[in-house]
């Protein structure tokens, strides 16, 4: 151990530790309404870096609006077919397209690589659109057709999920800086 209080100068930015001036190094905290404004403000946005805190906001609040907009419209007393709960899926998933695009920058990859996900956003849109016209037999029919590529969608998904999910980069990029680093 050195005389600064810490082994290794990798630990010295960690929440806690002594930085190497000797400072005490505070512990950044978002709220989750921070980051979720943040989210939304740059959901169209595709330039720039996002964090992993972001996309988890981004997804909890998407997977609580579905439900509560459901219950919403059942209160209000608004038929709730096919339709509406089709257009609330929609809704909920505006800002995701841009900020995978940002994760995928934020690993320094092409943000263009999102589109092997949306192959797979779209079987689903095409399934949803069928239905909510045809009826299920259609649908039914149309996965008679469709079935094998969901394979390569689901192989997309995986490879994109595990992106999402990994740090990216801690230096800055050609995207710009460290999202971690910045409010």
């Amino acid at each position: 151990m050195n005389a600064k209080g810490w082994t290794s100068p990798a630990m010295a930015s960690g929440p806690g530790n002594l930085t190497e001036d000797g400072a005490v190094d505070a512990f950044r905290r978002v709220s989750f309404t921070a980051l979720l404004r943040r989210a939304l403000v740059r959901s169209l946005s595709f330039a720039g870096r996002s964090s992993r805190a972001e996309l988890a906001v981004t997804f909890i609040a998407a997977m609580t609006f579905v439900p509560l907009g459901s219950l919403a419209l059942m209160l209000a007393r608004v038929p709730t077919g096919s339709w509406s709960i089709l257009a609330l899926n929609l809704i909920s998933m505006v800002p995701f397209p841009a900020l995978l695009a940002r994760r995928l920058h934020d690993h320094d990859r092409s943000g263009w690589l999102i589109l092997p996900a949306l192959f797979g956003f779209s079987l689903w849109l095409a399934r949803a659109v069928v239905s909510a016209v045809e009826g299920v037999d259609a649908r039914i029919a149309l996965d008679r057709w469709i079935w094998p590529l969901d394979w390569l969608a689901i192989a997309a998904n995986i490879a994109m999920i595990a992106l999402l999910v990994l740090p990216g980069t801690r230096e800055d990029n050609r995207f710009g800086p460290n999202p971690r680093n910045s409010g």
